[in-house]
């Protein structure tokens, strides 16, 4: 379980915001093929493991509006991004 999973469920709620430091250990703790991005794959499970009710659909709109290089994977920097900004609106 990745230790940043209940902090990252509770952002919504009380708008807590983690360090780079600490959203880069949650992001790489699910970029699991080790590549320094994350594909769709990736994202579904690192939804799945918040609990993230959403449709596959739902997801695959929040991935394209996030990949602002339109690579089909997340860099660090696209994730950090949507965490600092996008997230909220």
């Amino acid at each position: 379980p990745n230790p940043f999973a209940c902090d990252l469920q509770r952002q919504p709620s009380n708008k807590l915001m983690l360090s780079s430091a600490q959203l880069k250990e949650a992001f790489d703790g699910f970029d699991k093929d080790k590549s320094g991005f994350l594909d769709m794959d990736e994202v579904v499970s690192l939804a799945t493991s918040l609990g993230v009710k959403t449709s596959k659909k739902e997801l695959t709109d929040l991935f394209a509006s996030i990949d602002v290089s339109k690579d089909n994977k997340l860099s660090f920097e696209e994730f950090l991004g949507w965490y600092r900004v996008g997230r909220h609106s």
